[in-house]
Protein backbone atom coordinates (compact mmCIF):
# COMPACT_ATOMS: atom_id res chain seq x y z
CA UNK A 1 0.00 0.00 0.00
CA UNK A 2 2.67 2.47 0.95
CA UNK A 3 4.93 1.76 -2.01
CA UNK A 4 2.19 1.32 -4.60
CA UNK A 5 -0.32 3.90 -3.28
CA UNK A 6 -3.01 1.30 -3.98
CA UNK A 7 -6.10 2.06 -1.93
CA UNK A 8 -7.84 -0.78 -0.13
CA UNK A 9 -11.38 -0.98 1.16
CA UNK A 10 -12.40 -1.78 4.72
CA UNK A 11 -13.10 -5.45 4.07
CA UNK A 12 -9.67 -6.00 2.55
CA UNK A 13 -8.12 -4.18 5.51
CA UNK A 14 -9.75 -6.76 7.80
CA UNK A 15 -8.69 -9.64 5.56
CA UNK A 16 -5.01 -8.65 5.61
CA UNK A 17 -4.98 -7.84 9.33
CA UNK A 18 -4.57 -4.09 9.02
CA UNK A 19 -7.67 -3.57 11.19
CA UNK A 20 -9.52 -5.91 13.53
CA UNK A 21 -13.10 -5.04 12.62
CA UNK A 22 -15.32 -3.02 10.34
CA UNK A 23 -18.28 -1.57 12.19
CA UNK A 24 -21.56 -0.48 10.60
CA UNK A 25 -22.38 3.20 10.18
CA UNK A 26 -25.64 2.85 12.09
CA UNK A 27 -26.06 2.20 14.94
CA UNK A 28 -22.35 2.78 15.37
CA UNK A 29 -22.30 3.24 19.15
CA UNK A 30 -24.14 -0.07 19.69
CA UNK A 31 -21.65 -1.87 17.45
CA UNK A 32 -18.71 -0.30 19.29
CA UNK A 33 -20.08 -1.26 22.70
CA UNK A 34 -20.65 -4.83 21.56
CA UNK A 35 -17.17 -5.04 20.01
CA UNK A 36 -15.37 -3.77 23.12
CA UNK A 37 -17.40 -5.89 25.56
CA UNK A 38 -14.74 -8.62 25.36
CA UNK A 39 -12.09 -6.13 26.47
CA UNK A 40 -14.25 -4.81 29.28
CA UNK A 41 -14.72 -8.35 30.57
CA UNK A 42 -10.98 -8.80 31.11
CA UNK A 43 -9.33 -8.09 34.47
CA UNK A 44 -8.27 -4.41 34.46
CA UNK A 45 -4.81 -5.23 35.80
CA UNK A 46 -4.24 -7.61 32.86
CA UNK A 47 -5.27 -4.94 30.36
CA UNK A 48 -2.96 -2.40 32.01
CA UNK A 49 -0.04 -4.85 31.93
CA UNK A 50 -0.70 -5.71 28.28
CA UNK A 51 -0.87 -2.05 27.25
CA UNK A 52 2.29 -1.19 29.18
CA UNK A 53 4.20 -4.12 27.71
CA UNK A 54 3.13 -3.24 24.16
CA UNK A 55 4.00 0.43 24.57
CA UNK A 56 7.23 -0.23 26.44
CA UNK A 57 8.51 -2.95 24.14
CA UNK A 58 7.86 -1.12 20.88
CA UNK A 59 11.46 -0.03 20.39
CA UNK A 60 13.22 -2.71 22.41
CA UNK A 61 15.05 -5.72 20.99
CA UNK A 62 12.90 -8.86 21.15
CA UNK A 63 14.67 -10.34 24.16
CA UNK A 64 14.28 -7.15 26.22
CA UNK A 65 10.66 -6.76 25.11
CA UNK A 66 9.85 -10.28 26.23
CA UNK A 67 11.60 -9.64 29.55
CA UNK A 68 9.50 -6.50 30.06
CA UNK A 69 6.34 -8.47 29.31
CA UNK A 70 7.39 -11.09 31.85
CA UNK A 71 7.96 -8.42 34.50
CA UNK A 72 4.54 -6.88 33.90
CA UNK A 73 2.44 -10.00 33.31
CA UNK A 74 4.30 -12.46 35.56
CA UNK A 75 2.86 -11.17 38.83
CA UNK A 76 -0.65 -11.55 37.43
CA UNK A 77 -0.10 -15.28 37.04
CA UNK A 78 0.20 -15.49 40.82
CA UNK A 79 -3.18 -13.74 41.22
CA UNK A 80 -5.74 -16.55 41.50
CA UNK A 81 -8.67 -14.27 40.64
CA UNK A 82 -7.00 -13.03 37.43
CA UNK A 83 -6.07 -16.57 36.39
CA UNK A 84 -9.61 -17.78 37.09
CA UNK A 85 -11.11 -15.01 34.97
CA UNK A 86 -8.77 -15.83 32.09
CA UNK A 87 -9.62 -19.53 32.31
CA UNK A 88 -13.34 -18.71 32.24
CA UNK A 89 -12.82 -16.56 29.17
CA UNK A 90 -10.89 -19.32 27.40
CA UNK A 91 -13.66 -21.83 28.12
CA UNK A 92 -16.26 -19.38 26.82
CA UNK A 93 -14.41 -19.07 23.50
CA UNK A 94 -13.97 -22.80 22.90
Amino acid sequence: MVLTSRPIDAHEAVRIGLVQAVLPDAPFIDAVLEWVAALAAQPPQALRAAKKSLAGAEYLPLEQGLALEGELVGPLLADRKAVSLQEQELVRHR
